[in-house]
């Protein structure tokens, strides 16, 4: 399974695009929609070249299908599309490490009601010990679509 181009642009929407090389947060370098690497496996660097944001969606859906659906499909199997984009853009913000870890995954294999996988989703909504208003956005847009199917 792969990445819709809806569920990208969905991504694309929360992640925001640079065209230029930068340092995020935890001082990594990252271009695009917050690729750390190309293609080809190369670390993106300071002096890279500016890209397109086209080719900036290109490298978000590499990541994706390297990086993200190839572990979330062993771990659920088969899905509609809306779940399996809402959950690659979960795993894309966390990580698949905080997925494997986290109570979403339990509620998602045990089947939980729809307001507990909603609550799950919720409790991602911080930065450090802070709640950030982006995340709180994003967890409720990544719930409903992965409850509703609504992008």
């Amino acid at each position: 399974m792969t990445i819709s181009d809806k569920g990208a642009k969905f991504i694309c929407g929360f992640e925001g695009f640079q065209s230029k090389a930068y340092q995020d947060s935890g001082g990594i370098w990252t271009i695009g929609f917050g690729s750390t690497h190309y293609k080809n496996g190369a670390t993106v660097a300071p002096n890279d070249k500016p890209l397109a944001r086209q080719e900036g969606i290109a490298l978000l859906q590499d990541h994706i299908g390297k990086e993200v659906a190839p572990g979330l499909y062993r771990l659920l199997g088969d899905m509609k599309q809306y779940e399996f984009d809402a959950l690659c853009s979960f795993i894309y913000n966390v990580g698949m490490g905080n997925f494997l870890k986290s109570g979403l995954l339990q509620g998602i294999r045990n089947k939980s009601h729809a307001e507990d996988i909603k609550a799950e989703f919720y409790k991602w909504n911080k930065a450090g010990d802070k709640v950030v208003e982006g995340l709180v956005r994003r967890r409720a847009a990544e719930a409903a679509l992965y409850l509703t199917g609504n992008y």
